[in-house]
């Protein structure tokens, strides 16, 4: 079907508030019902909210993600792993635990995300430790997932995380721009020392990675096969607290304090008098053309081997923005 010049309807649905004994919905099987479903009902496609990872300082908003790229570790299924031996049955069975209230039916993330780390720290341990049963038994091998992503974002991500939880662990250091400063500029030789004193950390979040993206591969071919095309969503800005804010400081209009020096929002109009700060920085779209807007071309065309459409959120910030300098009190 040519989905571009026909009429089709689907349905809005995120990930989340699939059904889900493990107290959030997941891309395993009632990701997979819910397509069957959409094929049973005539419809065509699955317009989701962006897959990337929440953050609960920003009320696990998908629109404020600390990566642009990585997968949600939320969402993966916990029963796929169980079935793939990288969970026992009680690491299984400790999940039932988090079904969601049937009067509230509402996330717990605190306690969502707890677990489920614990859970993913199990799995990442029994995948190194057999790590050459598994690579021979995956056909997408691990190593190849990282060679393939490593360049183009899954190495800064990995660090980011990794480095996001030391400082704030072991100094309380909440924001990057607050890291020492030879780190927050990415001074390369201290990096590389970084990198080898924190590598087993690292490898997990890489890890982590790897599995969303293998189950995700795994249900958008099942989609493929019924039929069902997939809409994805990209909002058109990244938050501060991001590793693509890190790790492409250019790229963004900041001070020289690291700070945004402008924040985007909305100007004045009928729905607020004072305009709306989002808080986001904005583009500096002056150095992303001299590169030949590489890095946007990399989040659209990475984009587009997740999903079959792409909305953005807002497109409009293509053509124009609105920049409101850090630290006004309204969008004016």
């Amino acid at each position: 079907m040519n989905f571009i010049d026909k009429r089709a309807s689907g349905i809005l649905l995120h990930i989340s508030s699939l059904p889900s004994e493990y107290g959030i919905g997941d891309i395993g099987k009632p990701a997979y019902a819910f397509i069957d479903f959409l094929k049973k009902s005539g419809q065509k496609f699955w317009q989701i909210l962006p897959l990337n990872p929440t953050s609960p300082s920003k009320g696990n908003s998908p629109y404020a993600s600390f990566s642009a790229f990585a997968g949600n570790p939320l969402f993966i299924s916990p029963e796929i792993l169980f079935e793939e031996n990288l969970i026992s049955k009680s690491d299984l069975n400790s999940l039932k635990l988090l079904k969601p209230s049937r009067i509230e039916n509402k996330i717990d993330y605190k306690i969502v995300t707890a677990i489920k780390n614990m859970v993913l720290d199990k799995a990442c341990k029994n995948f190194f430790k057999n790590y050459k049963k598994y690579s021979a038994k995956y056909s997408d091998d691990f190593d190849d997932f990282c060679n393939l992503n490593e360049e183009k974002w899954l190495e800064d991500f990995a660090v980011f995380v990794v480095l996001k939880n030391y400082f704030k662990k072991k100094y309380n250091i909440k924001s990057w721009k607050d890291w020492p400063e030879i780190i927050t500029n990415r001074d390369n030789e201290i990096l590389f020392m970084l990198k080898n004193k924190l590598d087993k950390a690292i490898k997990r979040e890489k890890f982590i990675q790897y599995i969303f993206y293998r189950q995700w591969a795994s249900l958008k071919n099942y989609a493929d096969k019924q039929g069902i095309k997939i809409i994805g969503d990209i909002p058109v800005y990244v938050d501060y607290e991001s590793a693509d804010v890190w790790s492409n400081q250019k790229l963004f209009k900041l001070g020289n304090d690291k700070n945004a020096a402008f924040i985007a929002g909305v100007p004045p109009d009928y729905f607020s008098k004072t305009g709306q700060l989002w808080n986001n920085p904005v583009y500096n779209w002056k150095t992303l053309k001299s590169e030949n807007f590489s890095w946007w071309i990399e989040r659209l065309k990475h984009n587009l081997t997740i999903f079959d459409v792409v909305r953005i959120d807002h497109f409009r910030g293509f053509i124009a923005y609105w920049e409101v300098p850090h630290g006004e009190k309204t969008a004016e």
